[in-house]
């Protein structure tokens, strides 16, 4: 950590630049602040400073330092030791104002630091009320010393309000920092729309690709000399990172690296690393300080995943979330992760345990984490469970599921060993059934009463291609097939091979939307409602086990021919016998008619 030598301003946390007037003479007891930028800030702004030192200036340094009126020097020194043992530890009640303003002078937290000042108690008498006026804030009158300039208004999204220790030595003049960096970070669900359609949810399918948009604007750096802008991004193990997808613009011009030139980096891997925590990937921005006439325009970054086979079918889903890095003091400079990576602050010696929702605690240099923005991809599955109309299983079927977006669906395949904690029972006929045998059953299983148990292992594999609109698959000897990792949309399932001996179903129709419950579908809640339709039947909703919908399917056994001692046959042997009889019947008439004629 370097204190950086801006002139008479010490610490500063929230206030962006410090500009000291020029003053006559060596001391100077009447001093002006001025907090400027008030043109086009709407807030209301509540500014106090709070006399913590007092001294005379000579030589652009305070001399004879005495405690301010607007400080209790003890339970100042308490609050000091209880923040920071380490620095301030021996301090006591006899120590000198000058002892505590030799630590306190470019102490390497001024953020934190001015924050100690404000705690309850250490801050005493009526402070100086900071008047506004028509392009900025001041107030007269102010012996040269040290000050806590405080903002009592009640912050609005984005806006800092923080306590800020200043040192005034003659006229002075501050920029605040009204704002503070942040970053949004939205799934695109339909890009067919202009603008596109942005939202923190979605659905797809394993094979899919989601893509990402982080937006923020190009910070305000003025009194800085190098920047840090760092964005962490961290993936849930279902999501498969594009390094190749990465595009970023400001002001809707596209940075793109080349020509000698870098405007930024991907780490990913060990460089992604901060402190304990892993991060998937991390865009450092290179020299970002070249940015800064860009200031307010918007800064958009665009990337895409994959969502793979280690898809989370739960209502957890497959989230993704990050957080910007970014500097937040302009007198002091943090040193860069390494002489080869000056761009990235250096992280620090993170509490043990490492608390990752916490990425602020991976730093020690003075630098700004925003909150995590998070997103999330959900996706479902289904189980075909094949069984005759008695609901015993059959096996011997072939299925195919056709849908827009099929990409890389798993679907299961399932293996039975013998195992005394197995829930499955062998039947005579191959299959298997959760049944348990009963004496009048038990002619129907694999060693009858005593028939033994078999315990299951389902594993998944992927299917399919980048350009698959169908998956098949055969269900195992329980009748089961899983196809996992569907997002919404509507689905038809054929069946393409039918057990012997079985009418083949008509296809089903099964529909997958997050419409369960009205406007429920949300980044932590996926809603699902799954519904099948049997060939022209009315679409019945279908519930979940496990996360998985289950469609049982029904085969009915085909119609057969008649065989030896059927009643079709004896029903054709009767009527033959009846066409013989009608035959001789109609011979004998004939003959009496002719000898009638006769």
């Amino acid at each position: 950590m370097k204190t950086n030598k801006k002139t008479l301003a010490i610490l500063t946390a929230g206030l962006l630049a410090v500009t000291p007037m020029a003053a006559t003479g060596l001391t100077a007891f009447a001093s002006t602040l001025t907090i400027d930028n008030v043109t086009g800030d709407a807030s209301t702004h509540q500014y106090k400073a709070y006399q913590i030192i007092t001294g005379t200036k000579t030589s652009d340094v305070l001399t004879g330092l005495a405690w301010g009126s607007n400080v209790d020097p003890a339970v100042l020194i308490t609050e000091l030791k209880t923040f920071d043992a380490t620095t301030f530890g021996g301090l006591t009640g006899a120590s000198t104002v000058k002892e505590v303003a030799d630590l306190l002078e470019g102490y390497a937290d001024p953020e934190g630091l001015a924050k100690v000042f404000n705690r309850p108690g250490v801050l005493t008498g009526t402070p100086a009320t900071v008047s506004k006026g028509s392009t900025n804030y001041s107030v007269s009158g102010l012996a040269d010393g040290w000050y806590l300039v405080k903002d009592d208004m009640t912050p609005g999204s984005g806006e800092a309000k923080s306590p800020n220790l200043l040192q005034i030595v003659g006229d002075t003049t501050v920029t605040p920092k009204y704002s503070l960096p942040e970053l949004t970070k939205k799934i695109v669900v339909d890009n067919t729309t202009n603008p596109v359609k942005l939202d923190d949810h979605n659905t797809a399918d394993i094979g899919d690709k989601v893509d990402y948009v982080l937006t923020s604007v190009v910070p305000d750096m003025t009194g800085y000399d190098t920047y840090f802008f760092v964005i962490n991004d961290k993936m849930a193990d279902g999501l498969t990172f594009d390094n190749t997808s990465v595009h970023v613009y400001i002001d809707g011009t596209e940075l793109v690296n080349g020509g000698g030139t870098t405007y930024y980096k991907i780490d990913e891997g060990d460089a992604a690393k901060v402190g304990n925590v892993q991060y998937t990937f991390q865009i450092v921005m290179n020299d970002f300080i070249q940015h800064s006439a860009d200031k307010g325009k918007e800064l958009k970054v665009t990337y895409s995943a994959t969502l793979n086979s280690n898809a989370d079918i739960t209502t957890t889903g497959n989230p993704n979330k990050v957080f910007l890095t970014y500097s937040n003091n302009p007198n002091v400079t943090a040193d860069g992760e390494s002489t080869g990576n000056p761009d990235e602050p250096k992280p620090g010696t993170p509490p043990d345990p490492d608390t990752p929702d916490n990425p602020g605690d991976d730093y020690d240099d003075p630098v700004g984490v925003t909150p995590w923005s998070d997103v999330n991809t959900f996706t479902t599955a289904i189980k075909i469970l094949k069984v005759d109309n008695d609901t015993n299983p059959l096996k011997g079927a072939t299925f195919q599921l056709e849908g827009d977006g099929i990409a890389a669906v798993l679907k299961s395949s399932t293996t039975f060993t013998e195992d005394t904690s197995g829930t499955y029972y062998p039947l005579t006929n191959g299959t298997y059934t959760k049944t348990a045998p009963t004496a009048a059953t038990a002619d129907k299983y694999t060693g009858g009463m005593s028939a033994l148990t078999y315990k299951e292992t389902t594993t998944f594999a992927v299917d399919g291609s980048a350009a698959s609109t169908n998956i098949s698959g055969a269900v195992d000897d329980s009748g089961m097939l899983i196809f996992k990792g569907l997002g919404a949309g509507t689905y038809t399932l054929t069946e393409t091979v039918t057990p012997a001996g079985y009418n083949t179903i008509a296809p089903i129709t099964v529909n997958i939307s997050n419409d369960k419950v009205a406007d429920a579908f949300s980044k932590t809640n996926p809603n699902w409602k799954v519904t099948k339709k049997v060939g022209s039947d009315t679409p019945s909703e279908i519930t979940a086990t496990d996360n998985i919908y289950e469609l049982q399917v029904i085969n009915a056994k085909g119609s057969t021919l008649p065989t030896t001692g059927g009643i079709g046959t004896k029903l054709f042997y009767i009527i033959g016998s009846l066409l013989v009889a009608g035959s001789v019947v109609l011979l004998v008439t004939k003959k009496r008619m002719g000898v009638r004629e006769d």
